[in-house]
């Protein structure tokens, strides 16, 4: 049972739903100071003020809180078919699957600083991955949320360096990291950076 409010997926179906998501996307990394290998994996409209991911709208699971007006919070977009791979824009491979590992293509929480809010989202994504079957994560990831993601539970799989900036390969075995945040959780404060 969801612990966030307003958490669930978005349909990618629904123009106003993609239209509202693929806004918050671009508000969340326009802000970012270097943004050219950001601009490799994903499609930037910056005309319109949106960002879509490579990986086809079907192939993708996004997950958001909501707040009452419907405005995006805390959002996740998640490759679950595997069939392409966002890493391997970087030099990445994608690891052996039978089904069971998914790729975490961005996550983002530009209007909120509250810790709180977004441990019980990274934890209802997770409960939700694992009840789907999903037994692991990938993903890749810039110095500045290295420390937040090891935080969580993610174990560095390999690195690289693309045009002169560091890129990190990430791989979290989802159950663990539902322990981890449980436990973190439950008492202990941590400064997790915003994106």
């Amino acid at each position: 049972m969801s612990r966030s409010p307003g958490f669930g997926p978005v349909d990618l179906a629904d123009p106003e739903q993609l239209r509202r998501y693929e806004e918050a996307f671009y508000t969340a990394f326009s802000r970012v100071e270097s943004q050219a290998l950001l601009r490799q994996i994903w499609r930037w409209d910056d005309p319109a003020h949106r960002i879509a991911t490579r990986i086809p709208p079907d192939e993708l699971l996004v997950l958001a809180t909501r707040d009452e007006a419907g405005g995006l919070g805390c959002v996740f977009a998640i490759n679950t078919a595997m069939r392409g791979f966002q890493g391997a824009a970087y030099g990445f491979v994608p690891p052996a699957t039978d089904g069971t590992c998914c790729e975490i293509l961005s996550f983002f929480a530009p209007d909120t600083n509250d810790v709180g809010a977004r441990i019980l989202f990274w934890g209802d994504t997770v409960d939700l991955l694992l009840d789907m079957g999903f037994a692991q994560a990938v993903t890749t990831c810039g110095p500045h949320p290295l420390a937040t993601y090891i935080w969580i539970g993610a174990e560095k799989l390999a690195e690289a360096v693309v045009q002169g900036e560091p890129r990190f390969f990430l791989g979290f075995e989802l159950q663990r990291t539902r322990d981890r945040i449980a436990r973190r959780s439950s008492g202990r404060t941590a400064s997790l950076r915003r994106v």
